[in-house]
């Protein structure tokens, strides 16, 4: 009785041990199934993120690419370029009574420039005369000598299509990029000492009513093109595989119209309507200088006339014995 007595206790020890380490089994599997999960989620998430990233920064790299290749076709070669520099020296620079100090050598009067406006050729006028030279086409469908009749007939179809289509492409680009000149001049095309001119001209009865592609020169048109490939960034790739190539043929046509183009801007003096308040003031304290020197200039002058010891008085008084 004693040995089975021992032998079944040692039987529920066992018993109890394997359901302990059964149960112990069962919570760490679950556990792990549990923490399996968590991780599973955490990848999902992650991924997502990633995803989330990667588009977005698909997204910029298309936009930098785009931006990119109008930078390509927005290059202006040298000869335009150093028109922008020399316009830049004479709009900007300060001259010798400018309060924030001068740049010109030598200092000189007036200090700035303005340009001559409404220019002489101005944005629009160019834009209609690239319309016109490429808005047409020149295709014939003459085939060879043992080509049909039929095959001719679909050539010429074809030819008169592309051209329609070329024709309202360049009319579009044209219209287009004449309706943002308007809106971006005066958020990005002016100059700070160009901003008293652009009010001045928004009073003025005859110019208030006109567009700023009406009023405005070749040269504020060099100034879009330098800044278009920031402003079309946000076009779609297939927008700019047709803008690009019209943008370039732009430039060279002004490239090769510079004389024509450039040649008639004419920079002036600022009248005092386009003056800065700091200018105004400098101006009136140089007349009244002007005006008190030119007084103290008369009022010696009389003096001197009236005097008894000059002229022919002095000279009778000298003959006297």
């Amino acid at each position: 009785m004693g040995k089975d007595g021992s032998g079944s206790k040692k039987r529920k020890k066992e018993e109890n041990s394997n359901i302990a380490t059964g149960v112990s089994t069962s919570s760490s599997s679950n556990r792990r199934q549990k923490t399996s999960m968590t991780s599973g989620q955490q990848f999902s998430v992650s991924s997502r993120l990633q995803d989330n990233n990667s588009s977005s920064s698909k997204s910029r790299n298309n936009g930098d690419a785009v931006g990119v290749v109008y930078q390509e076709y927005c290059e202006l070669p040298f000869t335009l370029n150093t028109l922008l520099v020399d316009e830049c020296n004479f709009i900007t620079r300060k001259g010798f009574d400018s309060p924030h100090g001068y740049d010109c050598e030598p200092a000189r009067r007036p200090a700035r420039s303005v340009h001559d406006l409404p220019a002489k050729v101005t944005v629009k006028q160019v834009l209609q005369h690239y319309q016109r030279k490429r808005g047409g086409g020149t295709g014939g469908g003459t085939g060879d000598g043992g080509s049909s009749s039929n095959s001719s007939v679909v050539d010429k179809e074809t030819d008169g299509k592309n051209t329609e289509e070329k024709q309202k492409q360049v009319k579009k680009f044209c219209t287009g990029l004449a309706l943002l000149f308007d809106d971006v001049l005066p958020v990005c095309l002016l100059y700070h000492e160009e901003r008293p001119q652009y009010e001045s001209l928004q009073l003025d009865e005859d110019l208030k009513l006109k567009r700023p592609s009406e009023i405005y020169g070749s040269t504020f048109l060099l100034r879009l093109l330098v800044r278009l490939p920031r402003l079309l960034v946000a076009e779609p790739r297939s927008e700019m595989d047709i803008m690009g190539p019209m943008i370039a043929d732009l430039i060279v046509l002004l490239q090769k119209n510079k004389q024509a183009c450039f040649g008639k801007d004419v920079y002036r003096e600022p009248r005092w309507e386009e003056l800065f308040p700091w200018e105004r003031a400098l101006r009136q304290q140089q007349q009244k200088k002007r005006s008190t020197t030119d007084e103290e200039d008369d009022v010696t002058n009389d003096r001197s006339m009236s005097s008894p010891c000059t002229g022919s008085n002095s000279m009778a008084i000298s003959r006297t014995p």
